[in-house]
């Protein structure tokens, strides 16, 4: 199916390109659609082409050593997957779809070639990467020495900010998240995270309503300080 320009202009590293930079950008690329819990790339997985998230959202993670997942991204409309692959033709994460989702597919010559020709755009690439590592950082941050359930409040607090929607009772995160997935993202087992989770509804914290939560973030970003 032909991708349009609109399409091309919606992928964050292009906001700022050339135009002949998105023309050839446009020829390049190819649509993938994913169904829910379909996989995109495996661990160690030998690719040769960078993906762009188009439509939903996918995660990103890595599996431990007993086989279970630890979700390091979730990653929504327009963001770069799996941006590793530079100097490298693995991929050193696993990816699959959150939920439906339409991928854009490059080959890295065909990227690497716009972004030779276009400065701007590969700043944009480089910027990108520096935001997807301050993340990673501030996860490290969090795990050293921190209660479970003060995890789990800044965990929430951040989905609230980055998939939030204001609604009457707080902030509702617009996301179908479960239990599971929420230790698949802190690394924790599901029951501790189950009680975390209860803990903050009883401490008025947040609410939980079939997979739906709505959050206090003022609340929660003071729970997590300890204040």
């Amino acid at each position: 199916m032909a991708i349009s320009l609109d399409e091309i202009k919606a992928i964050k590293v292009f906001s700022r390109a050339h135009s002949s930079t998105e023309v050839k950008a446009q020829k390049d690329f190819v649509k993938i659609y994913l169904k829910k819990e379909e996989k995109l790339l495996e661990e160690r997985q030998k690719t040769n082409n960078v993906y762009f998230v188009l439509e939903g959202k996918v995660s990103i993670f890595k599996l431990t050593e007993g086989g279970q997942k630890k979700i390091i991204y979730l990653l929504g409309k327009g963001e770069m997957i799996n941006d590793d692959i530079f100097g490298r033709d693995s991929s050193s994460v696993s990816c699959e779809a959150f939920e439906d989702s339409i991928i854009l597919s490059i080959n890295i010559k065909n990227l690497k070639a716009l972004m030779e020709k276009d400065f701007i755009f590969t700043t944009e690439v480089l910027s990108s990467i520096s935001t997807k590592m301050r993340r990673l950082y501030r996860q490290l941050k969090n795990t050293v020495a921190t209660r479970i359930d003060r995890k789990v409040a800044i965990k929430l607090w951040k989905l609230a900010k980055e998939y939030g929607v204001e609604v009457e009772e707080g902030t509702l995160i617009d996301l179908n998240l479960t239990i599971n997935f929420l230790a698949e993202m802190l690394g924790h087992p599901r029951e501790n995270i189950s009680k975390a989770m209860k803990h903050l509804e009883e401490q008025g914290l947040i609410v939980n309503k079939s997979k739906k939560i709505i959050v206090d973030c003022e609340k929660l970003i003071k729970f997590h300080k300890g204040m």
